[in-house]
């Protein structure tokens, strides 16, 4: 995952630049149920995202964006991310959805803690 500067907007209105690495971002977001105090916020490939949903129990996380969103889902070994954006189409012409994203990052979650990772 990237790292890069960027500009931030301050309460006052006002803009600084800041490092933002989004691994870290991410693995602080994981690690406090879907939320990080690190600037930048949670992000993948400079695209900002909101959870929604975090599930501990069946260690799924779900996000939103702008015109789309993910779903990260993680077993023993292994960390799925699937996104989906809606004016993307998938190979069957039909655009890509949250419920898509989910039943396939799902799926293969099963699969891979079903495999031992």
């Amino acid at each position: 995952m990237p790292a890069y500067e960027m500009e931030i907007e301050e309460e006052d209105g006002s803009k600084k630049k800041t490092a933002v690495y989004e691994k870290n971002n991410l693995l602080d977001a994981w690690g406090k149920k879907g939320v990080t105090a690190l600037e930048g916020g949670v992000r993948i490939y400079n695209q900002k995202y909101f959870t929604v949903s975090y599930d501990e129990e069946r260690k799924v996380w779900y996000l939103k964006k702008e015109k789309g969103g993910a779903c990260i889902a993680w077993s023993a070994k292994v960390v799925i991310i699937g996104t989906f954006n809606i004016d993307l189409k998938m190979a069957n012409k039909h655009a890509q959805s949250a419920a898509e994203c989910n039943k396939r990052v799902e799926a293969l979650q099963k699969l891979m803690a079903g495999s031992g990772y």
